[in-house]
């Protein structure tokens, strides 16, 4: 239903880059990494300091474990909204995913919440 308004958003505005991100979510939401991930880089293409979609890139290259190229974009939210307690949380988690790459980021992320 998200999906459907979204939809009818970007046809009034299809420069609304925060709809892409929210877009991005819903696929994300039905495990539809690639339509996900194209919807984020749709938002950033509109504007490049769209920071939902920056974060939201770094936590699916999280998922699918390309660990370094997610911080790059974590960090780069932070470069933008410097107090997104999220990304800050992420971040470290980030970090002790590399000194800790045996256990799954969802235990660390459910141990910090």
């Amino acid at each position: 239903k998200a999906l459907f308004y979204l939809e009818k958003v970007l046809e009034k505005n299809p420069n609304y880059s925060r709809a892409y991100s929210a877009r991005g979510a819903n696929y994300l939401l039905y495990q539809d990494m690639r339509y996900a991930l194209a919807n984020y880089f749709d938002g950033l293409e509109i504007n490049p300091s769209n920071w939902r979609s920056l974060y939201n890139i770094g936590i699916l290259f999280e998922e699918v474990g390309l660990v370094e190229i997610a911080r790059k974009y974590i960090e780069a939210c932070l470069e933008i909204n410097p107090d997104f307690d999220q990304a800050i949380n992420y971040l470290s988690l980030l970090k002790d995913d590399c000194d800790n790459p045996n256990e799954p980021i969802d235990k660390k992320i459910a141990v910090h919440d």
